[in-house]
């Protein structure tokens, strides 16, 4: 059998304190309502251990020493339900070096998944998902054709070639569609001209990564950057977060380089604003959920609030938000949607149910899997709200609402 990947973090895992506080921490400061507070979703339904940061690094420790080994129960149980949104090394407090930075936990999540993946121990949900990503006829997580990809963009004329590349990405080209409308016609309506891969557009590869699949995240993402790469494309706006950070963060692990700079629309937005006309009024009160992979896997968590600002809406944050806000539960790339959803669907309704304690009616995000995941949490939960991804919100508000697609509204 091939070496641990584990070994990797070997230090980084006895490093761990076993202090507790990625299951839940005092609130102070992060919330009004409680003493205490949980960090960890998963752990904050199921409450054993070993679903938590320090419950893991536990049993990489065991798996270092072979106190245990690899097998399927583990596998599924524990190493793949973590959600990959990266609470745990917010509150992380090392304790047995001074001025030691929070652990990585997600890489130590990501190094136990490729030493399953070596082994043959991914759940048969998630082996079909790989299998879907790289057959060249359907290229994309939900099982559906290539050339439904780009149905969203017929009416649209969009050139393969400009200094500005649109990446609109799974989620959004076949569940979100009116996104990538939407962001289409706001940058044109801002005098920009913007280019599109259409069918040639290749998912980027966000499961394979977070599945284990390290080899064939690395090809697809190889080639992925040379078909933008020969657009002349110097820059690629992204509507979805998890896109987004894929390109930002993970490609960096894979080792690829990126030659052109990568925006999410929440930045770009910013600047656009200022040339268009803004014509409609939202009168009701909006609440905001931060995306894990926009704000704390990318570090952003002002610019969408900007956006709400310069549109004028009264802003209700949720008790949980920003760098402490509660994950909607579809983890990386829907992969705990995928393989857990009784799991998903107490999550997001936690979530849900959370947005729906501001008062606010409307619910703003920039994530195409968080808008569609709350928004299911919704119906399930008889939860009265709208749902705006947030490039929507503009391009209602400046006059662009589609005429294609009308569900707007969610």
């Amino acid at each position: 059998m091939s070496q641990f990947k584990l070994e990797d973090f070997k230090k980084e895992v006895w490093y761990c304190g076993c202090c507790s506080m990625c299951r839940d921490t005092q609130s102070k400061g992060i919330a009004k309502k409680h003493a205490w507070i949980g960090v960890c979703p998963v752990y904050d339904v199921l409450r054993f251990d070993h679903y938590t940061s320090r419950g893991r690094n536990s049993i990489a420790k065991y798996l270092l020493e072979e106190v245990i080994e690899y097998n399927t129960d583990l596998a599924d149980d524990v190493i793949f339900r973590c959600l990959g949104c990266k609470a745990c090394e917010e509150i992380c407090t090392p304790t047995l070096l001074p001025g030691m930075k929070p652990l990585e936990n997600m890489k130590i999540v990501r190094a136990m998944r490729q030493d399953c993946y070596a082994r043959g121990l991914v759940p048969e949900n998630l082996k079909e998902t790989l299998a879907k990503i790289m057959d060249n006829e359907i290229g994309n997580p939900f099982g559906l054709e290539r050339t439904e990809r780009m149905d969203w963009a017929e009416e649209l004329d969009l050139p393969k070639k400009a200094d500005i590349l649109y990446y609109a990405g799974c989620a959004a080209s076949y569940q979100n569609q009116n996104t990538p409308e939407a962001v289409i016609k706001i940058m044109r309506a801002a005098g920009d001209e913007v280019a599109y891969l259409g069918n040639d557009e290749l998912c980027c590869g966000q499961q394979l990564f977070w599945i284990g699949d390290f080899e064939n995240a690395r090809k697809n993402a190889e080639e992925l950057v040379k078909r933008i790469q020969d657009t002349g494309a110097k820059k690629v706006i992204f509507s979805c977060a998890g896109c987004f950070n894929t390109f930002k963060n993970d490609y960096k692990e894979l080792g690829i380089t990126i030659p052109f700079k990568l925006e999410h629309v929440a930045k770009y937005l910013g600047s656009a604003l200022k040339k268009l006309d803004i014509k409609n009024e939202i009168k009701e009160q909006v609440t905001y959920h931060d995306p894990c992979h926009l704000g704390r896997h990318g570090g952003d968590y002002k610019s969408p609030r900007k956006i709400l600002k310069k549109l004028g809406v009264e802003l209700v944050e949720m008790e949980r938000n920003k760098a402490f806000a509660y994950c909607c539960g579809a983890g990386s790339g829907g992969t705990c949607l995928i393989n857990y959803p009784d799991l998903n669907k107490e999550i997001r309704s936690r979530r849900i149910k959370e947005a729906e304690a501001t008062g606010a009616k409307v619910l703003v995000s920039p994530c195409p899997m968080c808008i569609k995941n709350l928004r299911d949490a919704a119906q399930e939960n008889g939860v009265d709200m709208e749902f705006y991804d947030l490039p929507n919100l503009v391009a209602e508000k400046a006059g662009l609402k589609s005429d294609v697609y009308d569900s707007w509204k969610g």
